[in-house]
């Protein structure tokens, strides 16, 4: 559910933000922030990652199995890797399952409520773990997945963060520098690639050929390739040739690499280390692309499913909601003023629903806030003393924030002037949590953490 926050991370009762006080007209009558509140709330709801991957596996007539249209092999018993922060996934996959249910292991950023079966181990996010080799929880996913019977099949639950969380050299890095060091190297370049701007895919992408388990080597690395794959995805969609979303997620750890010669063409463009560069230049794509043959994938539930469920819940009221999808992108301060253009050519009673993910170019002094509430503020000052509002949310954090998202309108720069507060100064810092705190604490959003989504940003505006 989607709830009003303070600073404590236990939910509160939903209340209409103070900053924004008056609902908008639509063709059915005033629809008030309360509503929209609820039907946002209804549509994550819809997305929750236990239902979304129970959606998945049926019981068939003749009291077998099926998995994402599937059919199980007769007392194929089933192992479970879950790799992201949406832990909830490997939850729905073993309350389907259990009477075929092995064991499983999970790797995620906090601590879990996952049946004994299934292993969780912590890991880092959004920068990499550089503990030592024995102490790293990736050591212990290699053994795992390297142990699985042959005939055994293999559910692989996919979820955004994965790319930090699995972050572990892979074999030629370690044989070149030592893990230590191999390790250090790929912490240092996937925090270049954060804080670069660059968006999720080329970030992905460069990485895969880096980790061990990105890149196609989970499905490498197991003992079974009788591989199911299910994602809730965090990564733009697209269809290329012999590359598709899927093979971005968590850097890809089930199918092929992407071809190498065309990842170097980004490097000289990259602020990366110099034996990552070298690295990457000298190596050569050799693996035998027929073991991810038998590998079946697929995202069950994605930004555009969210856009799609939130335009329905709104079309009960209004005809005059449009979805959007991957809008949302590059720099912030540039989409909220595309944003805030959009929003005066809209009629009295319009809403759009935005999808996608900026790729903000982070300072290394910077205060509390995300990509989410750097937008919001950005788009309050550029509609400053006109009309309309937007909600921006994402995560279950937003950055470093404990907020998911936040509410703005037209008189948030005003009221904050008033305060003595200038958004401009905590927008170029970097603060924005702090900002909207000092405003109002009741302006912000967050997701329960029961029903984490992670399928990257939505921006509702409206007037």
């Amino acid at each position: 559910m989607l709830h009003l926050s303070l600073m404590s991370f236990s939910p509160i009762k939903i209340t209409a933000p103070s900053i924004i006080q008056r609902g908008f007209h639509t063709n059915q009558g005033p629809l008030s922030h309360r509503k929209l509140i609820e039907m946002v709330d209804k549509s994550i709801t819809n997305m929750n990652p236990v239902t979304a991957i129970q959606r998945e596996i049926r019981t068939e007539s003749d009291g077998n199995l099926s998995i994402a249209g599937h059919y199980l092999k007769k007392n194929q018993s089933i192992y479970s890797f879950g790799l992201g922060k949406v832990w909830q996934l490997n939850k729905g996959l073993f309350e389907a399952t259990q009477s075929r249910f092995e064991k499983g292991l999970c790797i995620t950023k906090t601590e879990t409520k996952l049946p004994s079966r299934i292993q969780t181990l912590i890991s880092s996010h959004p920068h990499m773990s550089e503990l030592s080799q024995d102490e790293h929880p990736v050591s212990q996913a290699i053994q795992f997945l390297q142990a699985l019977p042959e005939e055994a099949l293999l559910i692989i639950a996919l979820s955004g963060g994965g790319t930090a969380l699995g972050g572990y050299p892979n074999h030629e890095l370690i044989e070149q520098f030592g893990f230590s060091n191999a390790m250090r190297l790929l912490a240092e370049t996937n925090k270049a690639l954060l804080e670069s701007g660059i968006d999720i895919l080329m970030k992905n992408t460069v990485l895969q050929h880096l980790g061990i388990l990105s890149g196609g080597g989970v499905t490498r690395l197991s003992g079974t390739k009788n591989i199911i794959a299910l994602a809730m995805s965090d990564v733009p969609e697209f269809h290329g040739d012999d590359y598709t979303s899927f093979s971005v997620i968590s850097s890809n750890p089930v199918l092929a690499p992407y071809p190498l010669d065309k990842v170097n063409r980004l490097i000289p463009e990259l602020a990366l280390p110099d034996p990552i560069k070298q690295y990457l230049n000298s190596k050569t794509d050799q693996d035998d692309h027929s073991v991810y043959d038998s590998v079946k994938t697929k995202i069950i539930s994605s930004n555009r499913t969210l856009i799609d469920t939130l335009c329905q819940n709104l079309s009960h009221v209004t005809t005059k909601q449009t979805p959007v999808y991957e809008s949302l992108r590059g720099e912030p301060e540039d989409m909220a003023a595309l944003l805030a253009a959009n929003l005066e050519k809209m009629s009295e009673g319009s809403i759009e629903v935005h999808g996608g993910e900026t790729a903000p170019k982070i300072p290394s002094e910077k205060g509390i806030g995300g990509r989410n509430l750097h937008t919001a503020l950005a788009f309050a000052i550029a509609i400053d003393g006109k009309s309309g509002a937007g909600l921006f949310l994402g995560d279950l954090h937003d950055g470093n924030a404990p907020v998911s998202g936040v509410y703005v309108d037209a008189n948030t720069v005003r009221k904050a002037k008033k305060l003595g507060l200038d958004p401009k100064k905590f927008l170029d810092a970097f603060d924005t949590y702090t900002f909207f705190y000092s405003l109002d604490p009741n302006c912000f959003y967050r997701i329960s953490e029961e029903n984490p989504i992670n399928v990257r940003d939505i921006a509702i505006i409206y007037k």
